[in-house]
């Protein structure tokens, strides 16, 4: 016969301690606070009522989670790049220009 308490119960149910408190006693549970223990009986009605909400609620939630930091770098890096790119790509065009401009003066002077 073990014996749980509320607030262990409520985090594996997903739910908040004051709603499970609630619960047990309208269910009719010696209940004062979330750190009341309940018994195997008591655990599983709770565990029935709160059962298909909790299931549900587990598949809504995404599997994936990435933090905000990840986010910013991946974001700052992309700006980095662009930038990189707008920087570059005038001195490549004139690099070009200039590659060009010897090309035909050496076939001048050939």
């Amino acid at each position: 016969m073990t014996r749980i308490r509320l607030y262990e119960l409520a985090k594996e149910l997903g739910i908040e301690n004051k709603v499970i408190v609630e619960k047990a006693r309208e269910l009719g549970f010696d209940v004062k606070s979330h750190m009341s223990s309940l018994t195997d009986d008591q655990i599983n009605k709770i565990r029935e009522l709160y059962k298909n909400k909790s299931d549900k609620k587990r598949q809504n939630k995404s599997k994936i989670k990435v933090s905000v930091g990840a986010l910013r770098r991946t974001n700052s890096n992309e700006d980095n790049n662009k930038k990189k790119k707008r920087l570059i790509q005038p001195k490549i065009q004139t690099l070009r220009k200039k590659k060009q401009i010897i090309q035909n003066q050496q076939h001048v002077i050939y």
